[in-house]
């Protein structure tokens, strides 16, 4: 009985996180530099050839920006920012091809991604809609 109070609460949050997503108006637009100069930023100053800013939606990942990656989504299911959502701290992989959920990613298993570190972004009013990763 708990565990179906605590799945009900987590079903509320994911629907409430998903219409703050939606109530920004920022899927599915087109690319915009200020945010491609937080992207080559992040790369820049961290010394690594890829950073994102993605947002997790209810199936995919759009990314809104990319730097060193020619993609613009992927499935929700096999995404690094998914997991970052779930918490309120930076998540770090140091090796993604021991993680069980992110060895899966096609970033990992055809791009050869080894490292990933993601920032939840959150909401003004405290939903984590994606991150900013490298």
């Amino acid at each position: 009985m708990e565990n179906e109070i605590k799945l009900k609460g987590a079903d509320d949050y994911e629907q409430s996180r998903i219409e703050a997503l939606h109530a920004l108006h920022i899927l599915d637009t087109p690319l915009e530099p200020s945010f491609d100069r937080i992207t080559a930023l992040t790369a820049e100053l961290f010394d690594v050839p890829v950073s994102t800013i993605s947002l997790v939606d209810t199936h995919r990942i759009w990314l809104k920006s990319h730097f060193g990656l020619e993609i613009n989504q992927l499935d929700r299911v096999a995404g690094f920012c998914a997991t970052v959502i779930e918490q309120e701290h930076p998540r770090v992989l140091p090796d993604t091809t021991l993680d069980a959920i992110a060895a899966t990613n096609p970033l990992v298993t055809g791009a050869g991604a080894r490292f990933y570190a993601g920032c939840p972004l959150t909401t003004p009013s405290g939903f984590r809609i994606g991150s900013l990763s490298i």
